[in-house]
C-alpha cells in the first residue's frame, strides 16, 4: 500500500513538474480513486455501517460467491450491475446471445446479461441467490443495487454513514 501512494505521489509532482500548472494536475487527479481502500465496515447485531469516502460514495469489498468484489452501493440501479471483469474473475463468462437485457445509464444504454449470485456477504450480512447482471461494457466498479438492497430489512443515509439492517 505504501508503494502504490508513493507512486501516485511520485507520479503527480512529475506532472506538476512537466505540466506547470496545478489546474492541468487536478484534472488528471479527478481520474483517481478517491480512496485506495474502502472504508471501515463497523458491525452492530443485525446491521452494518459504512463510512463514505472523500466524495460521498459508498464503497464495499464484498465477498461474491467466495471471491472479493469491490461495489459501488447505487440505490439507483434498479439491481447488481457486474463488470466484465468482476463476472470474469468470478467465473460469470455469458456468451453474446445471453446479453438480452437493456439499461438506460447516464452514460447511455448498456446490454446486460442476466445472472444469479449464490451469495453476496458484507461482514456478518449474507444475501443469497442474488439477481445480477453482467454488463457487456467493462465498469470501473460493479454496482450494487436495488435487487440486494430489496432484500434487507431497510437501509438509511445519515451524516456520511449507510447502515444496512437486515
Amino acid at each position: 500500500m505504501l508503494r502504490i501512494l508513493l507512486n501516485l505521489a511520485l507520479a503527480g509532482l512529475i506532472c506538476l513538474v512537466v505540466l506547470g500548472d496545478r489546474a492541468t494536475l487536478e484534472q488528471l487527479l479527478a481520474f483517481v480513486p478517491a480512496s485506495l481502500e474502502e472504508p471501515p465496515i463497523e458491525s452492530a447485531p443485525g446491521a452494518v455501517t459504512l463510512k463514505a469516502d472523500a466524495r460521498g460514495h459508498f464503497l464495499v469489498a464484498a465477498s461474491v460467491n467466495g471471491e472479493k468484489v469491490r461495489f459501488l452501493i447505487d440505490s439507483g440501479a434498479s439491481h447488481v450491475v457486474l463488470s466484465a471483469g468482476d463476472a470474469k474473475r468470478l467465473g460469470l463468462q455469458p456468451k453474446d446471445r445471453d446479453f438480452t437485457e437493456i439499461y438506460s445509464t447516464p452514460g447511455g444504454t448498456v446490454r446486460t446479461a442476466p445472472v444469479t449470485l449464490a451469495e453476496v456477504r458484507i461482514g456478518d450480512l449474507v444475501v443469497r441467490n442474488v439477481r445480477a447482471s453482467v454488463s457487456a461494457l467493462d465498469m470501473d466498479v460493479s454496482l450494487l443495487g436495488a435487487s440486494f438492497l430489496a432484500r434487507l430489512r431497510g437501509y438509511e443515509v445519515n451524516r456520511g454513514r449507510l447502515t444496512l439492517r437486515w
